[in-house]
Parts: structure tokens; sequence; C-alpha cells
């Protein structure tokens, strides 16, 4: 069976390592890129530094996912350094995109017709935003300054691998993903099938032996054990692109997994 196309994230922030603000984009994306079949493989949380912005982004250039996702840094003051360290991990030198400055002015305008700031000058801070690495397409972020890219790191293999990058404030994230990403980029995944089978009070050990075998007899399938102590029972979940295969070893938990079945 053919594997899925995998995809990995870069995360970067201080106040994530640091507990003060939650991650909620990476759950939300896991959510949406395993729905769309891209599963993602791997995510590095990283700090506001040039320097590992740079290694993992070129640790994951050289791997094997097809769409690198690169959150977060994108804003107008010192410690947004996602641009600039996209440029150097990717060798492209950075330069004033026009449509992104029209993008970072329009948005000006408007919070200068709403009140909230004294002029629509465009700041040495806002043009910063700008800067991004040569031949990158610009997505449009319709709620926000920052626009997202794409940068495509496999100019003469199909399927096309990115680096798609996103800022870090969760709606403008999850806009710029559904409205630029997905349907432009993300369209010849295949979708996985997730099937679960429930059961009551049952030890999670003493289910080794059938997930093992399921895993040995379904080699395109990914299968995991759930324990919930506060629902009094457990969850044992399948999942793959082919529907007949994830049913036929959920079958084989629900007739050899030594418990009470929830859903017989």
């Amino acid at each position: 069976m053919p594997s899925a196309p995998a995809s990995s994230a870069v995360v970067v922030g201080d106040e994530l390592l640091k507990g003060q603000t939650q991650d909620t984009n990476t759950f939300w994306l896991a959510q949406r890129l395993h729905a769309l079949g891209y599963p993602l493989h791997r995510v590095h949380t990283i700090g506001d530094s040039h320097e590992e912005i740079v290694r993992w982004v070129r640790v994951e250039m050289e791997g094997e996912a097809v769409a690198v996702f690169v959150c977060g840094g994108l804003g107008p003051t010192p410690d947004d350094r996602t641009l600039a360290a996209l440029a150097d991990a990717t060798g492209r030198a950075a330069e004033l995109d026009e449509q992104a400055r029209d993008h970072i002015q329009l948005r000006i305008d408007w919070l200068h017709g709403t009140g909230r700031i004294p002029t629509n000058e465009m700041s040495e801070a806002n043009r910063r935003m700008a800067l991004i690495p040569r031949g990158a397409v610009v997505l449009n972020n319709s709620i926000g300054m920052a626009p997202g890219l794409a940068i495509r790191i496999s100019p003469d293999t199909e399927p096309a691998r990115h680096i798609f990058v996103l800022p870090g404030v969760p709606r403008e994230f999850r806009t710029i993903f559904d409205e630029e990403i997905a349907p432009t980029y993300l369209g010849y995944g295949e979708p996985h099938t997730v099937e679960e089978v429930h059961y009551d009070m049952a030890i999670e050990a003493e289910f080794w032996k059938v997930l093992r075998r399921v895993e040995q007899e379904f080699t395109d399938l990914s299968v995991g054990s759930y324990p919930q102590p506060d629902r009094g029972h457990l969850i044992i979940r399948v999942s793959g692109v082919d529907p007949k295969r994830v049913h036929e070893a959920a079958q084989l938990v629900r007739a050899e997994g030594p418990g009470v079945l929830r859903d017989p």
C-alpha cells in the first residue's frame, strides 16, 4: 500500500516554551492534516531564535515531508525573526514584495480609518513584514496583517514539496490554511478513515498481543490504545487510507480483544 504524504511543523515562539501561551494551532493543524490525508509526522517547538529556525527548517527541507508548516514570528517586533531566518534557510535573498506591502498598507489604512492608529504611514517595523524570500508565493490573510507564504522546495519533483508560512494568531492561522493552502496545495491527499473500538473496564496491557497482531498484519494502518480513566473505558483506534482495511483490522480487535465491548 502507498504511504500517505507526510507533513511536519516548525512552531516558533518563546511564549510557547515558557508556558505563557497554549499551542492550539498545532492541535488544530494535526486534525486538519489528518483529515485531508497529509498526517503530521513531526513537530518542532522552538524559541524566537534565528539560528534555531534556520536549523530546523533545513532539517525538514532535507526530510520526506511534502508540506512543512512554519508557524509564528511574522510580526513587526524585533523578536519576530521567521522571515529573515527562512531566507537564510532556503538560500534565497529577502526582498520587498509589492503584493505583501500593498496588503499591509490596506490593513494600516483600515486601522487608521477606525481611529486605532494616528497615521496611515507605514513604519519600518511594518515594512519588515513584507521582506520575504525571493520566489515565495504570497498567501492572502483576509482578516489580519501578516501575509502567509508558500515556498516551493522541490522545483523538479512531483508531488511538489512546499514550506507554508503562517502567522501565530489562531484566527489568522486557520483562515489562511482553509482559504489559501488546503484548496490550492493539498488536493491530492487521500483522506484517512478512523474506526474506534470501545471496551468497558479493560486492562490496557492485556491488549498487547492483539494490537501487535494488527501491526504485523496491517502494516499500512495505524493502531493505538487510549485509556479513558475518567470515563471508565478503553478506546482502540485504527486509521488508514483504505476504509475496508481499517474495518477489517477493527473487526479483528473486536473478535480478539480481552474485554467487554461497548459496541459489539
